[in-house]
């Protein structure tokens, strides 16, 4: 029996998915239970997976977390 990945530890691979644009990564790791509106570090301050989809135009990984109900209003990351 494989041993759960905890959340953080889906959350952090998820916004290096985000990061890379690799759509089916994000797809699986939301599907494993990584938190569709973790918050991340940019340039101008801290935002959500969903804020730095939409910075690297990557519509592929944005659409998968707005699927997963990320919040497409959240100020200042998740």
């Amino acid at each position: 029996m494989a041993l759960a990945t905890p959340a953080a530890a889906l959350s952090t691979q998820l916004i290096g998915a985000v990061r890379r644009g690799d759509g089916a990564e994000v797809q699986r790791l939301l599907s494993e239970g990584a938190d569709a509106d973790a918050s991340c570090y940019m340039q101008d301050g801290t935002g959500s997976a969903l804020h730095l989809a939409c910075e690297r135009r990557s519509v592929e990984v944005a659409e998968a977390l707005l699927a997963a109900d990320a919040d497409a209003n959240a100020h200042g990351g998740g």
